[in-house]
């Protein structure tokens, strides 16, 4: 009796074990939305073409090289224009037909990316994805690197390709910021991914940042202050130095690491005679109804304002160096450059460079940007994000200096040239409580 006692009781505990370890008490709540299942597909990049109703871009890929290149052991992206995107463009059939070989090439380059660019992994990014394209520039390299020592021969260069920035919100496929498609029309291929897309891509404009401020009028009152300031900077430098020091440095030939140059680190630089080299980023730049809102109706009254509120300047015996600045110099350095300028000055110099910043206007938001580390380079200080975003009533992205207690400035639209992206803004990014009168 006492072995049936047992045996029944130890069936039941079996039995309690079992229903208390149900396989839903393991399973983790679901998390976000489920990706529909997409199989893989058997078909090349070349049959898919075929096969589809983007038959203008199919003809430019059969007068171009691309198909020796695609039919190889890697894969691709192809971002594909409908037809009607083609034709609004001019490329009809018969232009098409005339294209030489080169012509074609430079067609389908553009719009051809390195690596498999899936739905799936373009869901989950937190920002745009950049991706090179086939398509080079030979006039321009990217900024040089230096190995050993700077001497003739250390430099590395890299060609430059264009880029696009992908990003997939509501559904829709982003080029550059741009609803440029469909997102549920992609389609993969054994060698790649197809993106259809129904507008082209616009090719960004070759001019570097400071010539945008120079030459557009709009920006008349943000370059002509900067120039001013520079130089006034530069005289005042040059003098204190060599009070102190015993001789005149020279016009910016002396490297002043307390304040940057902005007409050299933001424009094209020739390197080896022919190349120019161009980094990658972008920057804030104020209509001159900017300065009208902050007060100031007039260059002349910002160069008064800086007069009145400059900082005396700071003699460091250890280092031979100069430190002085003016109030515009804290506002300026925001436009052009995260505010890099404001930064202490290290025995190093300061970092005009760090992680990439060439955010397109649907980065600019908190969620993925407020913790963001501008500068992330051993030796010099940590620096993260110095803005904040948001959207006015108007849906349009807004940005001003965190903690500020001036007025938020409204992106007006966005230039993309080959640095990369310019963001026209309508206030000045003032930090807080900076005296402006």
């Amino acid at each position: 009796m006492k072995k049936n006692i047992k045996k029944y009781l130890s069936v039941l505990f079996l039995g309690l074990a079992l229903a208390g370890c149900t396989k839903n008490e393991f399973m983790p709540p679901p998390e976000g939305e489920p990706i529909p299942y997409q199989p893989e597909s058997n078909q090349t990049l070349h049959e898919l073409l075929e096969a589809s109703s983007y038959q203008l871009f199919y003809k430019a890929f059969q007068r171009s090289s691309m198909d020796s290149i695609l039919s190889g052991k890697f894969k691709y992206t192809l971002l594909v224009p409908t037809d009607a995107a083609l034709q609004a463009g001019g490329y009809t059939a018969s232009r098409i037909d005339a294209m030489t070989v080169i012509q074609a090439d430079s067609l389908v380059k553009f719009y051809t990316l390195r690596g498999v660019i899936s739905k799936e992994a373009l869901s989950r990014v937190s920002g745009n994805l950049a991706s090179a394209s086939f398509l080079s520039n030979p006039k321009y390299v990217q900024t040089p690197y230096f190995y050993g020592n700077e001497q003739p021969g250390n430099t590395q260069f890299d060609v430059y390709f264009y880029r696009h920035y992908l990003y997939i919100d509501q559904n829709k496929l982003l080029i550059n910021a741009i609803p440029s498609g469909d997102a549920e029309k992609a389609i993969p291929a054994v060698n790649g991914y197809i993106w259809p897309i129904d507008q082209l891509v616009s090719l960004p404009i070759e001019a570097d940042f400071y010539s945008v401020a120079r030459i557009d009028p709009r920006f008349s009152m943000f370059f002509e202050l900067q120039t001013r300031v520079d130089e006034i900077h530069d005289l005042t430098y040059r003098r204190i130095y060599e009070e102190n020091f015993g001789f005149d440095p020279g016009g910016w030939g002396w490297i002043d690491w307390t304040r940057a140059e902005y007409a050299r680190i933001k424009s094209f630089q020739t390197y080896n005679g022919d190349k120019m080299s161009v980094s990658r980023e972008m920057m804030f730049i104020p209509v001159n109804e900017a300065f009208l809102k902050a007060g100031f109706n007039s260059v002349e009254e910002i160069l008064q304002m800086n007069q009145r509120n400059a900082a005396a300047p700071i003699v460091d015996f250890d280092y031979w160096e100069v430190t002085l600045g003016f109030p515009s110099d804290s506002i300026l350095s925001f436009h052009w450059d995260f505010g890099r300028d404001n930064l202490p000055k290290t025995p190093s110099g300061k970092v005009q460079g760090g992680m990439a910043t060439n955010f397109f206007v649907n980065d600019l938001r908190d969620e993925y940007l407020y913790d963001y580390s501008v500068n992330h380079a051993s030796g010099y200080p940590p620096y993260k994000m110095p803005f904040t975003f948001g959207k006015n009533e108007a849906g349009k992205s807004t940005v001003k200096v965190k903690n500020s207690n001036f007025p938020e400035a409204t992106i007006l639209e966005t230039i993309h040239t080959i640095m990369g992206p310019i963001h026209v803004v309508d206030r000045l990014l003032i930090p807080k409580d900076l005296k402006i009168n």
